[in-house]
């Protein structure tokens, strides 16, 4: 794959990205480095060049290098001996099998969740639909994902349980480079926005089955579009 010219990565590089304030120059470039991966802004087999980033984020080699590093660690980047650095490709087993365990924790803390979504939370939840359906038929992706996020930690923090939340925050990310790669897609982003309004419903009028039920189908339908991509 063409890599990005360096124009293009300090564009791309330069986006708000949340603050760095604390991190050391390594930590802050893994995690700008990582988000973008993770939402697809560096696609797989994106060659990621030393020099590049160190001029984008105008430090020296020596924190790109150890970025590099805690990136390879997750699987997120592979570095080939006298070749390069490479963004790896999508992992669709690991993200179908996170999307299966993040399915049974969804279940289980929007089962906590049902007595403690009141009108103002259905409120908020409906305005987020709301907000994803002009961002579906605008076609942007990335802010229908970040939103789409948004949208679910909203059910499954009500549930206060801070162990299951933090998971649920993790597997989130495992499995977010999948979904920015079919929010791309515009009928699915549709779809997926039909099911969002169908388990704010559920919860609305206290109905746990038909919560468990659609929060279920929703991922079942993310996980059914992930695998027909891996197929084609």
């Amino acid at each position: 794959m063409i890599s990005p010219s360096a124009a293009d990565l300090v564009g791309l590089l330069s986006l708000p990205r949340g603050s760095s304030a604390g991190l050391t120059k390594e930590a802050h470039i893994y995690a700008v480095l990582r988000e973008a991966i993770a939402t697809g802004d560096l696609s797989p087999r994106v060659h990621l060049r030393v020099a590049e980033i160190a001029d984008a984020f105008g430090v020296s080699p020596i924190p790109v290098r150890a970025a590099f590093r805690m990136l390879e660690a997750e699987g997120l980047v592979e570095v080939r001996a006298h070749v390069g650095t490479f963004v790896t490709e999508l992992p669709y087993r690991e993200i179908l099998e996170a999307l299966e365990v993040r399915t049974a924790l969804e279940v289980e803390a929007s089962t906590a969740a049902i007595d403690k979504a009141t009108e103002q939370v259905v409120a908020n939840l409906t305005m987020f639909c709301d907000e994803m359906d002009e961002l579906a038929a605008s076609g942007d992706s990335a802010s229908y994902a970040a939103l789409n996020n948004k949208f679910h930690r909203a059910i499954y923090e009500l549930s206060d349980n801070k162990v299951l939340i933090e998971t649920l925050h993790a597997l989130e990310f495992r499995c977010s480079r999948g979904m920015a790669t079919f929010h791309s897609r515009g009928s699915r982003m549709q779809r997926s926005n039909a099911e969002h309004r169908r388990i704010v419903a559920a919860l609305a009028n206290r109905n746990l089955l038909a919560l468990q039920q659609e929060t279920r189908l929703h991922r079942r339908e993310s996980a059914t579009t992930l695998t027909t991509m891996r197929d084609r």
